[in-house]
């Protein structure tokens, strides 16, 4: 004899018959498991474009840098036609405020809303020089999602000093220090690393570490001990 239907049983039938049930949904008389919510279609964020380059005819991918979701690959279309209005939003070294439609492979920006274009960047070669060595380096040490606050931060604090009047090889130290702290790579400027004494000498270093480290690590260890730079390349 056939068994009678459970109520729970009945009621997914016919919620199935109906439509407002999609077969993948239903998992035998044991029950219903309810379906996930699915990801927003559109979200909105800050970021810095880091770089970007053609794609088909008339559209872009670029590189992005975001607080709360890292680094994004996403995909501006129609920009590099003459009649854009994206176009002159998403320059390298732009923060923009992007609206992105989710996509099988790529994102797409739908909108987009520049909140510092950085010029002065474009109008000296050498702070764009170092301008994008900053963006190379976020591009390069960091991976796509996940909040990253901290290193966006930075980021947008680099630029902002680079086009402004000031020393940028000094900028760029700092933020290259910086960089590598947020990332667990901070080098260790308070103690010798030959011996691990904090009380050697600039003297006792010179004699006895400095020639089988590296010249990054000679650098550091004269900066640490305001020794002269011109012993690093010994």
């Amino acid at each position: 004899m056939r068994r009678p239907a459970t109520r729970q049983v009945a009621q997914a039938r016919g919620l199935e018959a109906s439509g407002g049930l999609g077969r993948e949904a239903w998992r035998g008389p044991a029950g219903i498991i309810p379906r996930m919510p699915s990801r927003e279609r559109l979200y909105r964020t800050e970021a810095v474009v880091l770089r970007r380059g053609e794609f088909g005819e008339a559209d872009r991918i670029l590189t992005a840098y975001s607080p709360e979701h890292g680094k994004l690959r996403l995909v501006a279309k129609g920009v590099r036609k003459a009649r854009s209005r994206k176009a002159g939003h998403l320059e390298p070294f732009t923060r923009v405020e992007l609206q992105i439609a989710r996509g099988h492979d790529l994102d797409v920006i739908t909108q987009a809303t520049a909140l510092d274009l950085h010029t002065g960047l474009h109008r000296d070669l050498e702070r764009f020089g170092y301008a994008a060595y900053v963006v190379e380096l976020m591009d390069r040490f960091t991976v796509q999602e996940g909040d990253a606050r901290g290193l966006y931060r930075l980021l947008v604090d680099t630029l902002e000093r680079l086009n402004e009047p000031s020393q940028p090889a000094a900028v760029v130290d700092y933020y290259q220090l910086r960089l590598l702290d947020l990332l667990g790579y901070r080098p260790e400027l308070f103690r010798c690393l030959g011996c691990g004494w904090v009380n050697c000498t600039a003297a006792q270093i010179l004699q006895m570490h400095l020639t089988s480290l590296s010249q990054a690590d000679k650098f550091f260890y004269l900066l640490r001990l305001d020794a002269p730079i011109h012993y690093s390349m010994r």
